[in-house]
């Protein structure tokens, strides 16, 4: 049924790991034994076959390592690792903020129209930091730049999403292959509907979507994007999309993301949020150089004629503006309202 049960890992000629699968009933992956080394990680779901808990066995010692609660559609409302809770909060099946287990909130993310978490603000003893996100095509993290352009982490991954992360990764980011949400502790991503593991390049439990008779690919319940992962996604861990549709999203729909940078910025780390409605007013244009925020150039709100554009450049220009600097990018805080428009690489 489709189902992995052995995998042997190599290294050169020498077996490194031997890895044996185990299922459940509702064909949901239970343990994963390597006899080489000895580790064993059972895996625990709930009525819904979501994973609900997480364990490792070694050396007859055993440890809950990750536990996990959802909300009626299926999201991950908070996640247990060891003595960390983070609790999150969507926008549009996007995480838009998280909480600790004290209701502190600790983070909110800036998202773009398609989705795409473009930049955090994360609160850490009393103190404020904001990180902008480099991405490459897959919308995969590359890197996490900090206020004075330093990175704060970057990132590397194999064609299947092995995830290696250099730098000190004070954010504690998440985000990282294809946009997806990495936990580090488990080794696995949260795909929204299911967990991926890019070790073995399957999901944990099979796809709800029984494919499609015209495309024998899509058949496999647990394979990743049809074992095809350069030229397809799978961001919703429901059906793989083409990479060429992912770059039409990014150009088209992912052209312009409106934001309502006051309310994203000016807000107090301890009120509880319940995600930003996205919205429109003036605009910043953000080049995208290579996957690198390059600069930022204000502009004026569209539909606007010559004769109100030059009237209000002179007010402008009489108004001391207040300028925030984020990385490589120039917030107008005055103006509150801000739109960014994204074009990728010359």
């Amino acid at each position: 049924m489709d189902q992995l049960k052995t995998a042997i890992r190599e290294k050169g000629i020498a077996v490194e790991e031997l890895c044996q699968y185990s299922y459940d009933t509702n064909r949901n992956q239970t343990d994963i034994k390597n006899t080489k080394t000895g580790e064993d990680q059972t895996y625990v779901y709930d009525a819904e076959n979501r994973l609900s808990q997480v364990s490792m066995t070694k050396d007859g010692k055993t440890a809950v390592i990750q536990q996990n609660i959802y909300n009626g559609e299926g999201q991950r409302i908070q996640k247990v690792d060891g003595d960390e809770t983070t609790n999150y909060y969507y926008q549009n099946g996007v995480v838009a903020y998280t909480t600790d287990a004290n209701g502190e909130q600790n983070s909110q993310n800036l998202i773009g129209t398609d989705g795409n978490v473009l930049a955090t603000e994360r609160f850490q003893q009393n103190a404020t930091q904001y990180y902008l996100y480099n991405k490459d095509i897959q919308e995969s993290t590359s890197s996490l730049v900090k206020e004075d352009g330093s990175a704060d982490a970057t990132y590397q991954y194999t064609d299947f999403g092995e995830t290696t992360i250099q730098g000190d990764d004070q954010a504690k980011n998440e985000v990282c292959y294809t946009g997806g949400i990495y936990d580090q502790s488990t080794g696995l991503y949260y795909l929204n509907a299911r967990y991926y593991n890019p070790e073995d390049g399957r999901f944990m439990t099979e796809d709800s979507y029984r494919g499609e008779i015209m495309n024998p690919e899509t058949g496999h319940l647990y394979v990743y994007c049809a074992n095809n992962p350069v030229n397809y996604v799978d961001p919703s861990g429901h059906f793989a999309a083409a990479m060429y549709t992912v770059i039409k999203l990014v150009l088209v729909g992912g052209a312009v993301a409106y934001v309502s940078y006051s309310s994203w910025k000016n807000h107090s780390s301890k009120t509880k949020y319940a995600g930003r409605k996205i919205i429109s007013k003036t605009k910043v244009s953000v080049w995208l150089t290579a996957g690198v925020v390059d600069r930022i150039i204000y502009s004026k709100s569209k539909k606007k004629s010559n004769t109100k554009k030059k009237k209000e450049s002179k007010k402008v220009k009489k108004k001391e503006r207040q300028i925030f600097q984020v990385g490589h990018m120039d917030l107008d805080q005055k103006k509150g309202k801000v739109e960014m428009s994204m074009q990728l690489g010359k």
